[in-house]
């Protein structure tokens, strides 16, 4: 080594850290190496190899290397830095590894690894992973603090690039009483072994999962495992922490004589791996099927918080559903009840906010969590502000439901339990894109992939998505079935000492008629129309596609012919219904190179097929409600057409007169307002919203000339005519 070396450049070969690096394992005063990286790579090490090797086998010496990840701060991030990434440095070593040639360089290096690795506290080669924070700095100690040893600290990573390539800084101390200097409190300097040793007694021990389950599986490895091996550890990797969750003693096991409720096996392994999700990330959703117990299991998780942990929890339910939790509390003969409030209840909640603000929360519980899924309503701010507010608390989320209608309800649920923090779930891998999202980018990719599907397929491939959403979902949701545990406990599950099954369900046909007396007088009605008249000769299922862009009296040619004739008035009215057009929400489909044609024959740019794609979406939604709306009863279904006939009236009005397409523009407000309203209806599951107070307040419209080079106008006008005289009908 140059004499008087201070600083490490890179600049030249005397002054690379690869060359200090060498000299200094090839000098026997030294036994101890001790390394803090923020990474590391197998070239690297290559550049070092043979020094390393007659180091390491030298009696009584050993070499230990601290990873951790090192902070990459857009400018974006200077007020909300990035969070330390739980999957640090596993996807990165072995992407690296990957990539890698198959070279016999790397082959040695992997093998010296590979025979100096161990899990024991006596193994000649360490490694440990540092996760409390970014490690920004780079340290190389050589001797033990008996020794007088050399400390190297700077900018180098311990990579090839960083000991040869880049250009970097690195500052050489060979003052042992500066390197080796232990500090007694922090008043006194640091020093390189104090720095080092501080955070190595501080990292998680990594040793054996670099050795098997990074170096040893990739190809650079040695390990070899027969098919059904590797099926096992595929397995084992996707499914391992839920099993080793489950085996968890968190909750208390009440015995018959407690008198309290007695859970079954599955419901307290449920509780257990709740509360590991709860601790690892802070929330959790409990969603078992229908009847499996999820409120007592919930029970089990609020125990360990309020009776092991002393914390304050709040338990928010429906309000029909807050008598149903206080005598489950009660069953468990709970001295000090939490606190339940209504879901709706949302004034009291800002006045329990308030005035208890000084006592933190440590557990949120939201039963029946699916009615929270919409971020556009005031209850959800409410909601969310409160969990904010307690930065340390736990959500638990209830839910046999958690995705009604997209997977943004399933997001907006998990944002809520987190409160906005949706880093703390980690990163996901997409192979498709090859790159890490966060869970909210990786369920909104999902989504735009299966409207992809739909739009080119014209269906979704379940299949494919079920594969990329498991590893999502197991992150933080529990959820078994009546099935899955049946498949579990073939002889049955033991309650009270014996084994019972669940009870085989065998529904029997309840048959009945609608009443006929108006039968045919709804058909004398209908014979005002003569395409009417014909629809009824039709499917009702078939009348409800919506492949071709026509008006569904211009469609019979494609439907599928009735085996009997129609027979019952609710039939004669539904299909009457499904026979509406309603052109004034989709004038789109008007356009001379649109109407009549199969959706899946346009090539449309992104702006038309948006376009056309949100007035279909309207049309869909617009004959779901007016058939819930029958459904609900006569009065809710003539409201509705008499809404619709003085809106297409108007429409109807403003075309002939003005010669102007007037329509509603904005389909994401139609589907807000939507789930607005099931949200503040968190009781009701049909879908019953309120048409006309939405056309009311709307004021997104859009008005285009009716162009008869563009629009078939008069085809416009004839659908137009066709609702009308369904509508008087």
């Amino acid at each position: 080594m140059k004499p008087g070396i201070k600083l490490i450049d890179n600049s030249s070969n005397a002054y690379k850290l690869g060359t200090i690096l060498k000299e200094l394992l090839s000098d026997n005063a030294y036994t101890q190496i001790a390394i803090a990286t923020g990474y590391w790579d197998l070239p690297g090490m290559v550049e070092i190899y043979n020094e390393l090797k007659i180091f390491l086998e030298k009696d009584h010496t050993s070499l230990r290397i601290l990873l951790g990840e090192e902070p990459s701060v857009k400018a974006y991030q200077v007020k909300n830095p990035a969070k330390i990434d739980p999957d640090f440095p596993e996807k990165y070593l072995i992407r690296d590894l990957e990539e890698l040639h198959l070279k016999e360089e790397f082959q040695k290096v992997a093998i010296l690894l590979w025979n100096y690795l161990h899990t024991s506290d006596e193994s000649k080669l360490q490694i440990k992973v540092y996760r409390k924070n970014f490690l920004h700095a780079k340290c190389y100690i050589f001797g033990s603090d008996e020794e007088n040893a050399i400390g190297i600290i700077g900018s180098s990573n311990f990579t090839r690039q960083g000991l040869t390539g880049n250009i970097e800084l690195n500052q050489l101390e060979d003052n042992n009483a500066t390197v080796n200097f232990i500090r007694k409190n922090l008043s006194q300097h640091p020093s390189h072994r104090s720095w080092f040793e501080d955070l190595w007694n501080e990292s998680e021990d990594w040793s054996g999962t670099f050795r098997e389950e990074i170096l040893g599986l990739s190809k650079h490895g040695n390990i070899c495992y027969s098919p059904y091996e590797m099926y096992i550890h595929a397995l084992y990797r996707i499914y391992g922490q839920d099993l080793q969750d489950e085996k968890e003693n968190k909750v208390e096991v009440d015995g018959p004589d407690s008198g309290k409720p007695l859970l079954l096996k599955f419901q307290i392994q449920n509780a257990n791996s709740l509360i590991k999700k709860l601790e690892r990330q802070g929330v959790a959703m409990l969603s078992d099927s229908v009847g499996l117990g999820k409120t007592y299991t919930a029970i089990k998780v609020i125990e360990y918080y309020k009776h092991n942990l002393n914390q304050r929890v709040v338990v928010i339910a429906p309000a029909g559903l807050i008598q149903q939790w206080r005598k489950a509390f009660n069953d468990f003969r709970m001295i000090h009840i939490p606190e339940i409030y209504s879901l709706q209840d949302t004034n009291k909640i800002e006045d329990i906010r308030e005035n208890l603000k000084s006592i933190p929360v440590g557990l949120f519980v939201f039963d029946e969590s699916h009615n929270l899924r919409s971020t556009g309503g005031s209850r959800f701010d409410v909601f969310i502000k409160w969990r904010q507010e307690n930065e340390k608390a736990k959500t638990l989320m209830v839910t046999a439901t958690p995705i009604n209608n997209q997977l943004a309800d399933l997001t907006n649920q998990i944002m809520l339990g987190s409160g906005g923090d949706i880093f703390r779930l980690g990163r996901f891998y997409d192979r498709g894109r090859q790159k890490y999202f966060t869970l909210k980018e990786r369920l909104e990719l999902l989504q735009t992939d299966m409207r992809k599907q739909i739009r080119e397929t014209g269906f979704i491939n379940y299949q494919q998505i079920k594969e990329q959403l498991t590893p999502l979902l197991n992150r933080f949701i529990v959820r078994r079935t009546r099935q899955g545990i049946e498949k579990e406990n073939p002889d049955g599950l033991q309650i009270n000492g014996n084994l019972q099954k669940f009870p085989k369900s065998y529904p029997d046909n309840l048959e009945y008629e609608v009443p006929n007396q108006f039968k045919s007088q709804l058909i004398k009605m209908a014979e005002q129309n003569a395409d009417l008249m014909r629809a009824f000769n039709f499917e009702i299922s078939s009348l409800a596609e919506l492949e071709f862009l026509a008006h569904p009296l211009d469609l019979l040619k494609h439907y599928i012919a009735r085996e009997k004739p129609i027979n019952s008035s609710l039939e004669i009215v539904y299909t009457a219904l499904l026979s509406l057009g309603f052109p004034c929400y989709r004038y789109h489909i008007y356009r001379h190179a649109y109407y009549g044609r199969k959706r899946g024959e346009l090539d449309l740019n992104i702006d038309d097929n948006r376009e056309l794609s949100r007035q279909i979406g309207i049309y869909g939604i617009f004959r779901t409600v007016f058939l819930k709306r029958l459904e609900s009863s006569l009065y809710s279904i003539d409201r509705s057409i008499k809404s619709y006939e003085g809106k297409l009236k108007d429409f109807q009005n403003k075309l002939e007169k003005f010669n102007k397409i007037i329509s509603v523009k904005n389909l994401s407000a139609l589907n807000k307002a939507i789930d607005v309203y099931n949200e503040q209806n968190a009781d009701e599951d049909d879908l019953d919203f309120d048409l006309e107070s939405f056309e009311e307040s709307e004021q997104e419209f859009v008005s285009i000339i009716a162009d008869k080079g563009i629009f078939n106008v008069l085809q416009l006008k004839a659908d137009i005519a066709k609702d009308l005289s369904i509508i008087n009908i």
